[in-house]
């Protein structure tokens, strides 16, 4: 009964955007985007990995343009992640329930942010798909230019859209929204600048076990991964968050036993990855902080778009619907030589 509500009032939704926001004639022309003083990137749904991901897309900007302001909304649960980074000048959070249960404050802040006079605000959204709320709180925010990704009905609303490159990884998808006005920018993947204990990580492997939905790693794949590990004689350690508690009761008691529950801020998740030499995970939230703390990483892909979201380079192994031992043992080596 409640997707039937959902469905229905998605469908209202729609009908009263096609009365109250007639198709934009967009001028595809290049801007001016060197006279630009102050933009805004904001996301509003609750995923660490994609809150991380958007990075790429404030980097770019302020690689090409240093000028530029750049404030950031974001669910307040993970703006941790962006303190101290070097190229955002606000932080600003967004609690959505707070704000719809109290429609004062969401008025409060839609009119600190339209007084801000952002020239830019880019919908930070999955370059193919439509965040109705998103669309709506841009195109409020900015009358100049509220970009987002060319998607269903988002034309309507977005004062530009971008055409969403699904054949990319969803980092580098975020600064096509920045290479509407600037083609010249360059994609690199998105950095944290945590502060973080320094120590030489110790001489061992950390086994991430917490994954969601279709993500879950079959028990096969995890045995025979601990095999190699200890075949290869690597000290290694089960982990998972406080979130997947469910997820590791489905597996042996052996495993159980094994696997250490961390259930600590982010940053201390962060100093936790950092002791650690190589990090296997599957596709998760934890594993885009892995990879903006530049720690290699053997990537887990079960049931998620490796193309999207898993990372190329020479720290980081792909395994995807089969494990080939060999390639993996020589990426070991390079991380663990004492083994050899």
């Amino acid at each position: 009964m409640a997707k039937i509500f959902e469905k229905l009032l998605k469908k209202t939704v729609i009908f009263f955007i096609k009365i109250l926001f007639p198709k934009n004639i967009q001028s595809r022309s290049q801007k001016n985007w060197q006279a630009f003083k102050r933009i805004l990137v904001f996301r509003l749904d609750n995923r660490l990995g994609n809150s991380i991901l958007i990075l790429s897309l404030v980097q770019a900007v302020k690689r090409r343009a240093p000028h530029i302001q750049i404030d950031v909304m974001m669910t307040s649960r993970f703006l941790e992640i962006y303190q101290h980074h070097p190229d955002i000048h606000q932080l600003i959070p967004y609690d959505q329930n707070s704000l719809l249960s109290r429609p004062w404050r969401y008025l409060s802040l839609l009119q600190k942010l339209h007084r801000s006079k952002y020239e830019v605000v880019f919908s930070s959204s999955n370059p193919n798909a439509f965040s109705i709320s998103q669309a709506i709180l841009a195109r409020l925010i900015t009358r100049k230019h509220a970009v987002g990704f060319d998607w269903q009905y988002s034309n309507r609303i977005y004062t530009d859209v971008v055409k969403g490159n699904t054949r990319i990884h969803y980092a580098f998808s975020q600064v096509d929204l920045w290479r509407y006005f600037d083609p010249a920018a360059e994609y690199r993947w998105p950095r944290l600048y945590f502060t973080l204990r320094k120590h030489p990580p110790a001489n061992k492997l950390l086994f991430w076990l917490g994954a969601t939905g279709n993500k879950k790693l079959p028990p096969g794949l995890i045995s025979n991964m601990m095999e190699i590990f200890t075949e290869l004689k690597i000290q290694f350690e089960l982990a998972a968050g406080p979130q997947d508690r469910g997820i590791i009761e489905n597996y042996t008691n052996e495993i159980q036993r094994q696997v250490s529950i961390q259930s600590g801020t982010l940053h201390e998740t962060a100093d936790y990855f950092n002791n650690f030499k190589v990090i296997c995970m599957p596709d998760t939230g934890p594993l885009h902080l892995a990879a903006a703390l530049n720690i290699p990483i053997i990537q887990l892909f079960t049931g998620s778009n490796s193309t999207w979201y898993a990372y190329q380079g020479e720290n980081f192994f792909l395994v995807e619907k089969t494990l080939i031992r060999e390639p993996l043992k020589t990426f070991l080596y390079k991380y663990f030589p004492a083994n050899i």
